[in-house]
């Protein structure tokens, strides 16, 4: 009881450090630059025709991981687009192994490394807390939302004699790779290869 109770209140208090992170900025430019977005705090009027800017909703995200690491990340996304990523894990990885931290659409394929924005520090088979802000990444703000990702499967009967257009005849996955119909996963890396994924989920 006292460990779940632990858990949920360090959830807790991964999410509130989030929510306070994109709490001061109200945007109406949405930017995908890996530098500091111009944003400006000034809301415009409904009735105002402005076709250049857009407002995000914000959005607040989880990877939960369970298992051979244990432990949570945090994605908020503010109304400009950018993304803040907090987290922690209690536990799972060892001293003499190299670790990166990415996200893979709905095939694997990696849409953004961020093990140099986020700079973890292992501490004791764990990690302190870590933070870092994605400029050049949205949860759903747009198409290239990693909430959105998803690859197209080829026609049902693609290997039929039915003739298809030669590039929906292939699947633009691996087989090896299409777990999931749309969104992306949190995929730890050890020593280059995959050791672990959670799923990233809106909240």
């Amino acid at each position: 009881m006292i460990k779940k109770f632990t858990s949920l209140s360090f959830l807790f208090l991964l999410i509130f450090m989030a929510v306070v992170s994109v709490m001061p900025e109200a945007s109406l430019v949405v930017r995908t630059e890996k530098k500091k977005p111009s944003c400006p705090n000034k809301k415009h009027s409904p009735l105002e025709t402005r076709t250049y800017d857009k407002i995000c909703p914000c959005a607040l995200a989880t990877s939960e991981f369970k298992g051979k690491v244990n432990g949570v990340i945090v994605y908020s996304q503010d109304e400009c687009g950018i993304t803040r990523v907090v987290g922690q894990f209690r536990s799972g990885f060892k001293n003499d192994k190299h670790y990166k931290f990415k996200i893979t659409d709905d095939c694997g394929r990696v849409l953004r490394d961020m093990t140099h924005d986020l700079n973890v520090t292992f501490v004791d088979g764990g990690t302190d807390t870590f933070s870092a802000k994605l400029y050049d990444v949205n949860l759903n703000c747009d198409k290239h939302g990693v909430l959105n990702a998803h690859t197209p499967k080829p026609p049902a009967d693609y290997n039929s004699t039915v003739p298809y257009k030669r590039h929906n005849k292939i699947d633009p996955c691996s087989s090896k790779y299409r777990k999931r119909d749309y969104g992306a996963e949190t995929v730890i890396y050890e020593n280059g290869n995959t050791y672990t994924a959670a799923d990233i989920t809106l909240i």
